[in-house]
């Protein structure tokens, strides 16, 4: 499918539209219904606060093939095409479709305004091995693109500007726990990759990067690729070193102390 400039504007709108009531039908499963019970126990066991619940919207999906279709086509009266173009339910091949999103904690994915652009999910523990990666994504739509969206940039801004600084982590978790151990400047890139649009999109607020990425191989990997990226484009770069877990949501969750000192500590590029 192709649109023109007018049709394009209208279908992104849409778009919004109903990942907006996938966002509050998942928020309300999981803060209202009883059958967000256990995903609540788990996210008050990862340390996660009602508050940070009500501001990054979380939800909860469930286990059944359907509960989004169902309520975002019976209640609501959308259109199946809208649901598989936003990506929020998945084509079967003999025709019908499911729910791209079960049994996981929903992270949604907004633009630098607040609007949700898609959404990420996190596998419960002990979910069925059928049911995919630990974390899945919305796929590249009209209006979400992995490349161009930080997780949680929507909500650091304001620290980013007042700070003069950013805190790059991997994962959504990472960065609710950095937010929560009192860092309100870090945002997530949504596993290792950095690209030129989401330095962009952070270089309107500040050109002073911290990378926090994982301690692991991949995560030092793509440490070196920032740095070139970064600098290239006229960023003052700092590393962290972590030490005591091994990624950000491990330290600032049992230390937040220890990881807000690690911060400051950062190491220049040069001596890292």
């Amino acid at each position: 499918l192709t649109f023109s400039g007018k049709e394009k504007t209208g279908i992104g709108e849409k778009m919004v539209e109903v990942n907006e009531a996938a966002v509050e039908y998942y928020h309300y499963l999981l803060t209202k219904h009883k059958v967000g019970e256990r995903a609540r126990l788990y996210l008050k066991e990862r340390g996660v606060s009602e508050k940070i619940i009500e501001n990054f919207r979380l939800g909860f999906a469930l286990s059944a093939w359907d509960g989004l279709s169902k309520y975002l086509m019976g209640k609501r009266k959308y259109e199946v095409e809208l649901l598989e173009k936003s990506g929020l339910v998945i084509k079967k091949e003999g025709g019908g479709s499911y729910d791209r999103f079960r049994d996981r904690i929903i992270f949604p994915l907004m633009d630098h305004r607040g609007k949700v652009v898609g959404l990420a999910g996190r596998l419960m523990p002990g979910a069925d091995e059928k049911s995919g990666a630990k974390y899945i994504n919305s796929p590249e739509t009209e209006i979400y693109h992995k490349s161009r969206t930080l997780f949680g940039f929507f909500q650091a801004k304001q620290a980013i500007r007042e700070k003069d600084r950013v805190v790059l982590v991997e994962g959504e978790m990472d960065m609710i726990s950095s937010f929560m151990a009192g860092v309100g400047e870090t945002v997530a890139v949504k596993g290792t990759a950095l690209t030129e649009d989401q330095l962009k999109l952070i270089g309107r607020l500040t050109k002073n990067l911290i990378l926090a990425l994982d301690a692991d191989g991949a995560g030092q990997e793509a440490t070196k690729r920032s740095i070139e990226m970064a600098e290239k484009q006229g960023f003052y770069v700092r590393v962290v070193q972590i030490k005591g877990g091994k990624d950000p949501d491990d330290v600032a969750r049992e230390v937040p102390g220890k990881w807000k000192k690690m911060i400051e500590g950062a190491m220049d590029v040069y001596e890292y």
